[in-house]
């Protein structure tokens, strides 16, 4: 029997799930500033280039940090519009 060891769920498929109940980009936004200020964040700095073909949204924070190996959808390219 084959096993998987990473059961972090399939980002597109947890996005359509948090969309159903509500959960959208403003409100992914605000929980990420949220979690910076939480960790003692100074700075906040959000980006979003608008020169780019595919679009996307970059926010960094100079709080305590996390290991990124646990933030599949930190890790991953997501596209707006799957939001």
């Amino acid at each position: 029997m084959k096993y998987r060891n990473d059961m972090s769920p399939e980002p597109r498929s947890h996005i359509k799930t948090l969309k159903k109940i509500g959960y959208d980009l403003n409100s992914a936004i605000a929980d990420i500033i949220d979690n910076s200020i939480t960790a003692q964040a100074k700075n906040i700095y959000v980006s979003c280039p608008p020169e780019e073909e595919d679009p996307f949204l970059s926010i960094f924070d100079d709080g305590s940090s996390k290991n990124l190996e646990y933030s599949p959808l930190f890790v991953n390219k997501i596209n707006p519009s799957l939001i």
